[in-house]
C-alpha cells in the first residue's frame, strides 16, 4: 500500500491527548518544502444519512422579512424568484401634443410685435440720424400748416416714408417713425377738428349778434321813426 491508498480511519483521532499524532500519515515535503496530501479523505458528512429537517423558524422569519422591505421600498428582490420590475410602456394615444396653428386655424401675430427694440448701444449713427428726422419733420408740418394749410398733407408723409423705409432694415428707426407719423396724424386731424369747430362756433355768434342787433337796436329806430311820422302828420294839418 502506498501513501496515496491510505485513509483517515474516523475511529481514530487525529490527536492525542499530549498533541502528537496517532495516525501515521507519513508526510514528506517536497524539494519546495511543500507538504502534497497524498491520501484519500472519506468525510463523515458524506456517509451520514441524509436528514429531512426543516430549516430554523428564525431564519425563515429574517428571509421573509427582509423580502418585505425590499418590496415594500425598492419594489425589487435581491432573490432569483422575485420577479424583476418591467419598465412603464408610454400610452401612445396619451403623447404631449405638439401644437400647430394650422391644426386650429389661428393666425400668429405679426412677428415684429414680440421682437424687443433695439438696444441704444446697438444704435448706429445713421439710424439716430433718421429717427431724429423723422421727429424733426413735426416742426416742418407745423410752419407749413402755418403757411400753407393743404400743404400738411405731403408734410404728414415724411415720417410713414421713412417708415415704410426703414421697416425691414432697422426696427429703432421703424418705432420712431411710426411714432412720429402717429403724432403727427393725431396732432393734424386735431388742429382741423378745432379749426372746423372754431369757425362752426365763430359763424353762429356773428349771426346771433346780428339777430340781436336787428332786434335790440332797430326796434328803438322803428318806434322813433314811427313817432316822426305821426308828429310830422300832426303839425302839418
Amino acid at each position: 500500500m502506498s501513501d496515496y491508498d491510505k485513509t483517515i480511519d474516523p475511529a481514530v483521532p487525529v490527536e492525542g491527548g499530549n498533541g502528537e499524532p496517532k495516525q501515521d500519515w507519513n508526510y514528506q515535503p517536497n524539494d519546495d518544502g511543500a507538504i502534497p496530501i497524498p491520501v484519500r479523505i472519506g468525510s463523515r458528512l458524506e456517509e451520514a444519512p441524509p436528514t429531512n429537517e426543516p430549516p430554523m423558524q428564525g431564519v425563515a422569519d429574517d428571509d421573509a422579512i427582509v423580502r418585505e422591505y425590499e418590496r415594500k421600498y425598492y419594489r425589487q428582490s435581491l432573490y432569483n424568484d422575485a420577479p424583476m420590475p418591467q419598465p412603464r410602456v408610454g400610452d401612445s394615444h396619451k403623447q404631449k401634443r405638439q401644437w400647430n396653428f394650422r391644426d386650429i386655424n389661428v393666425k400668429a401675430p405679426p412677428k415684429h410685435r414680440y421682437q424687443t427694440r433695439a438696444i441704444s448701444g446697438e444704435v448706429q449713427d445713421t439710424e439716430r440720424t433718421w429717427a431724429a428726422i423723422a421727429h424733426a419733420s413735426a416742426l416742418l408740418t407745423i410752419l407749413v400748416a402755418i403757411a400753407a394749410a393743404p400743404g400738411v398733407l405731403l408734410t404728414v408723409l415724411i415720417p410713414l416714408g421713412i417708415y415704410l423705409a426703414f421697416r425691414n432694415k432697422s426696427e429703432f428707426v421703424a418705432f420712431h417713425a411710426l411714432q412720429a407719423f402717429t403724432i403727427q396724424v393725431v396732432g393734424t386731424v386735431g388742429a382741423l377738428v378745432l379749426l372746423l369747430a372754431g369757425t362752426l362756433v365763430l359763424g353762429t355768434l356773428i349771426a346771433i349778434s346780428a339777430v340781436l342787433s336787428l332786434v335790440l337796436i332797430g326796434i328803438p329806430f322803428l318806434i322813433f321813426f314811427a313817432l316822426l311820422l305821426v308828429g310830422l302828420v300832426i303839425f302839418s294839418v
